[in-house]
């Protein structure tokens, strides 16, 4: 887990924030998620929506196209609830 969120760190690539939502959603990794938790809020606000949906359409099945077009803020609210 420390290793994916160095990744995102360093890479800012479309789907380590999707893999990171996906990990919190599933409650997974959460004791490397939360000494990092302010920085990837930071990450996390300076996305680009756009950038991010139309990267993201390309690798993942319509069905999670929504979840998508609301990362950005979806991210957020997980990444606080911790």
């Amino acid at each position: 887990m420390g290793e994916k969120i160095q990744a995102l760190l360093h890479r800012r690539k479309p789907w380590d924030f999707f893999d990171l939502y996906f990990l919190l959603r599933q409650r997974l990794g959460l004791e490397a998620i939360v000494p990092m938790k302010s920085r990837l809020l930071n990450e996390v606000a300076g996305l680009d929506a756009k950038a991010l949906n139309r990267d993201l359409k390309l690798f993942l099945p319509v069905s999670r196209h929504k979840t998508i077009a609301n990362l950005p803020r979806a991210l957020s609210e997980e990444l606080r609830r911790l």
